[in-house]
């Protein structure tokens, strides 16, 4: 009996070990696999860390040397400055050379490079307006010198616009001629009416619509402000009251005539029915014979 049981007893401790073996077979090839995973982490984290340390070496001494190039440029052109002196020396005073004999000696600059830089910005725009227009008839290689030397681009993005370009005194020279036609303004009859020595005139039609008339007649492109601005002092809006004429005289401006009635429609009576027949634009009106 006892030999039985030490031999059941024996038999189980035999199955549990091998349980156990197998157990920890299973557990050492996962912890294998997380040991070499961890390993290869180490290994790419240190091969990067390297590269970064070796980039930041060559770095340190990429700037070493450009601060070492920039302290010999800034030597060479201490050494080389325009104002420097060259002594001339005699046998009797070789030791100690006179005022005289130092001369100055300047760096040599083109004369068309002073020229440039020496005339006023306006002078330049025109001088660059006119290269472009003529661009064409250049040499060949002439824009690129051009842009190296004064830096000055003579492209096509920088073409001056086809529009009419005219100075302050063209512009009003210009104005003042179109509004003295007899088709956009007209001599008020009270010759005694005058403003800074001239005659004054009246507009015949609205400035909104003379500017877009004066921009199609004359080709001149200018804003709606800056062609008021150049209308002339004795060119004025016309009102009733400075009208200085009688009804048996043809107005010279119909849109005063209804202006007048419309005024006048509340004391007669009769005008209130010739008010409301009457548009608000009388000049094509006027302008047309039949009616």
């Amino acid at each position: 009996m006892r030999q039985a049981l030490y031999r059941a007893k024996k038999k189980q401790q035999q199955q549990q070990q091998s349980i156990q073996s197998t157990s920890t077979v299973t557990i050492s090839r996962n912890d294998l696999r997380k040991r070499e995973g961890l390993q290869r982490r180490r290994q790419n984290i240190a091969k990067f860390k390297l590269q970064i340390r070796q980039l930041q070496d060559a770095n340190e001494k990429l700037q070493i040397e450009n601060n070492q190039l920039k302290e010999k440029l800034i030597s060479l052109t201490s050494s080389s400055s325009p104002m420097t002196t060259v002594t001339t020396t005699t046998p009797s005073s070789s030791l100690q050379p006179s005022n005289e004999d130092i001369t100055p000696i300047r760096s040599p600059t083109s004369p068309s490079t002073q020229f440039f830089q020496h005339i006023s910005p306006n002078a330049k725009r025109r001088a660059t307006a006119r290269m472009m227009v003529d661009k064409s008839d250049l040499p060949r290689g002439s824009i690129n010198s051009v842009r190296k030397k004064f830096g000055i681009n003579l492209s096509n993005q920088n073409l001056p616009s086809k529009t009419t370009t005219m100075s302050s005194k063209e512009l009003t020279e210009a104005i003042e001629k179109f509004l003295n036609d007899d088709d956009n303004t007209r001599l008020t009859p009270d010759k005694n009416n005058i403003i800074d020595g001239k005659q004054v005139r009246f507009l015949l039609n609205h400035l909104i619509n003379l500017h877009q008339k004066f921009i199609l007649n004359t080709n001149i492109d200018c804003s709606y402000s800056t062609f008021t601005k150049h209308v002339p002092s004795y060119i004025v809006s016309p009102k009733p009251d400075n009208w200085g004429t009688c009804l048996c005289i043809t107005c010279l401006n119909p849109q005063i005539k209804g202006e007048r009635i419309n005024q006048l429609k509340h004391k007669h009576s009769i005008l209130s029915g010739l008010s409301s027949l009457i548009g608000n634009d009388l000049i094509s009106v006027a302008s047309d014979d039949k009616k």
